[in-house]
């Protein structure tokens, strides 16, 4: 079992003491290593939450500054990997009604027996262990990973009255929108699209699967593959942020959980970014990779496609031919790196130097047009970040997190290109 964290919110220092003592107790009779913090309020709590890594709290309702409901609310809005116990004097329905209600995941009563606590406890502790268990699964149907919980929701979608349910069980049943940010647009889009497919294409079904970071929503046809042409339009049209693939007539989207929300940028867009380099000792190796740009470099990343005043179309009419076909053939350079990434994600170090060197072509093809030499350069830098990574040394949950964002990258480059130099579609 790993180590955990575990807080103990209280403003009663005898209570506070009591609890401490039962788990140090049960750590030092069943020979654990866990670590235990305390504190008096809720807003402590919230505090050492955002400085600490925290796995289990035993909360106290009634407490001054903040009360133990409110707290819980806050803490599993921002970490909703956190499990909450209430723990209170009070025999109150409706207190508990509340905190659960905030996202507590059990309610005790005290005083607490030192047999009820342990049984409790063991529980709570194995929870903690299994529920970020992730295992390769064979029948993960999404089309990013294998690597997901042993669970699934499957809905069977044969009616619009089917689709109304699904929009309920999502939003109101299952309360995605606590864990996923813009849950409600995606539902809208899945209930307007799934309406258009069911004339088209006929019954579906919608998989919802989970690993530690995200969601993935799949949809399969039961019997007519999905035309992923048509459903292309639809996302472009009335979901442009949505980060998804369709294969073979199958179609997966990846929703990140809130806690990291902050952590990528939307996908429908290629964004540049600015680094700010301290200089301070780099903690990990990736910061060493960090070097300091050049003026000239900098003036390179401070130009934007914004000062095109003319549209696509007029825009891809005065490039060269032979320049446009390259851009137009850059379809297969994506769809290479795309299968290379999957690759990668089945931990195949090999595929990261095929992935390097075609990024390095897509960069040298860009950097022929003044105007997005930006782009050139960004792509560029990220080929060579990643030739000084050593992928056998980064932490799993580090190298799920690379995949996603070559992912994104590829998409969000593949989406810009088309819409430019293909579709001639932007103004």
């Amino acid at each position: 079992m790993k180590q955990i964290n575990i807080l103990v919110v209280d403003d009663n220092e005898l209570n506070r003491n009591l609890l401490t003592m039962l788990l140090d107790q049960y750590r030092t009779q069943n020979s654990l290593s866990f670590n235990i913090f305390t504190c008096i309020n809720g807003q402590e709590a919230v505090d050492i939450c955002e400085k600490k890594s925290v796995d289990l709290i035993f909360m106290d309702y009634l407490m001054p500054v903040m009360d133990g409901s409110e707290a819980t609310g806050i803490i599993k809005r921002k970490h909703p990997h956190i499990m909450i116990i209430a723990v209170s004097s009070y025999e109150d329905e409706a207190k508990q009604k509340e905190m659960l209600h905030n996202g507590a995941e059990d309610y005790v009563v005290k005083p607490l027996t030192e047999v009820l606590f342990n049984s409790r406890l063991n529980n709570y502790l194995q929870l903690l262990q299994n529920r970020n268990h992730i295992s390769h699964s064979s029948s993960a149907v999404n089309l990013f990973t294998k690597k997901i919980y042993n669970y699934r929701m499957e809905f069977s979608i044969t009616s619009e009255e089917d689709l109304a349910q699904f929009w309920e069980a999502v939003l109101i049943r299952f309360d995605f929108q606590r864990q996923i940010e813009h849950i409600s647009d995606f539902t809208r889009f899945i209930y307007y699209a799934g309406s258009i497919r069911l004339q088209e294409e006929g019954p579906f079904r919608i998989i919802v699967e989970e690993e530690t970071e995200n969601f993935f929503f799949t949809l399969e046809y039961n019997e007519n593959p999905l035309h992923c042409e048509a459903m292309e339009t639809l996302i472009n049209s009335h979901c442009q942020h949505a980060v998804y693939r369709c294969i073979d007539g199958v179609l997966s989207f990846i929703l990140k959980k809130k806690s990291l929300q902050s952590e990528t940028a939307p996908s429908g867009s290629v964004e540049q970014t600015e680094t700010i380099v301290s200089d301070t000792e780099p903690s990990t190796a990736a910061e060493k990779n960090i070097r300091h740009l050049s003026e000239e470099e900098k003036g390179i990343l401070h130009k934007s496609q914004k000062d095109i005043a003319i549209s696509a179309k007029e825009y891809s009419q005065d490039v060269d031919s032979f320049v446009l076909t390259e851009l137009q053939e850059l379809d297969d350079l994506e769809k290479e790196v795309s299968d290379l990434i999957e690759e990668l994600q089945d931990e195949n170090h090999a595929a990261m130097p095929e992935i390097i060197s075609r990024l390095h072509k897509y960069a040298a093809v860009l950097n022929s047009l003044i105007e997005f030499q930006p782009l050139a350069f960004s792509l560029e830098s990220l080929s060579n970040l990643l030739s000084e990574v050593d992928l056998s040394k980064i932490e799993p949950s580090v190298y799920r997190k690379m995949i996603i964002y070559l992912s994104n990258i590829i998409m969000d480059f593949s989406s810009w290109r088309k819409i430019i130099f293909i579709d001639q579609d932007a103004n």
